[in-house]
């Protein structure tokens, strides 16, 4: 049998105390250490306060943290799918330095995932500085990115949206240089650039940035809603066609045989 009763708690910083007896949460925040090149599963190349499983940034509730930590040009390599809510690159030593920058990278992958508790929270990433995915991400969850201005985030591996909407956000540019699988999922460019060599699959509704595809996409496909717009990429030779959707009748495409093509404002 199991006895009911009240009990009492209080909480302090990081510590909660129930009964009198102190009970610290688990670590949620993960701050890469490892200088050059580290092993994502090596506990010592992550720093983190309260308890930890096995001392490294994978869950659902974790936030992982490129900071300062690092002198030079860093690589985490993941060999396994890890999980994650949020990705924070935030040195500010490394503003407008791609010298000086992290690369995630491995057979692995990277999922980032919406929190567990009661009041679930989407994933999201912020950059500062230029960075990028060697590995691939896949999107459980709607995400966010905000990429600062003068900054860059590219995906050198598959970028999977699995059905959900990434929303980009910020003045910075944003790369897409390999598989961009939707799943039926939308890119919603909010503010600034996406760009790159990639394929591209779905609906990519620009809303206010732009858009500057590579020489070797193909066969893009964008289905816009009303007021957006479709992106077709046919064959090799970067043939881009760019086609207005009116709010009225009459809708007029516009051809151009360049390889780049710049939509700085959402069409109206």
């Amino acid at each position: 049998a199991t006895a009911s009763g009240s009990r009492n708690g209080t909480f302090d910083n990081l510590q909660a105390t129930v009964d009198g007896v102190g009970h610290t949460p688990p670590a949620s925040v993960f701050t890469w250490q490892a200088d050059d090149v580290g092993n994502w599963a090596d506990a010592s190349s992550w720093s983190f306060q309260g308890p930890s499983s096995n001392g490294i940034a994978n869950n659902a509730n974790h936030t992982a943290i490129f900071g300062s930590a690092t002198s030079t040009t860093t690589t985490a390599v993941t060999n396994a799918s890890v999980t994650l809510n949020r990705i924070e690159f935030n040195d500010s030593t490394k503003f407008n330095d791609s010298t000086n920058s992290y690369i995630l990278a491995g057979g692995g992958s990277v999922n980032l995932a919406a929190t567990t508790d009661p009041f679930s929270v989407d994933p999201s990433m912020t950059v500062l500085g230029t960075h990028e995915f060697q590995t691939g991400v896949n999107l459980m969850a709607n995400a966010a990115v905000d990429v600062a201005s003068n900054s860059r985030l590219t995906f050198n591996n598959a970028l999977r949206l699995m059905g959900n909407t990434l929303t980009k956000t910020g003045a910075g540019t944003m790369d897409i240089n390999n598989v961009l699988s939707l799943g039926g999922g939308t890119i919603d460019i909010q503010q600034g650039s996406v760009s790159g060599n990639g394929t591209i699959g779905g609906d990519v509704n620009n809303n206010g940035g732009t858009i500057s595809p590579g020489n070797s996409l193909q066969q893009t496909s964008a289905v816009p809603e009303p007021a957006s717009l479709v992106l077709l990429v046919l064959g090799t030779v970067g043939v881009v066609t760019v086609q207005r959707v009116c709010r009225k009748r009459d809708s007029y495409p516009e051809k151009t045989t360049a390889s780049l093509v710049h939509i700085v404002s959402p069409l109206r």
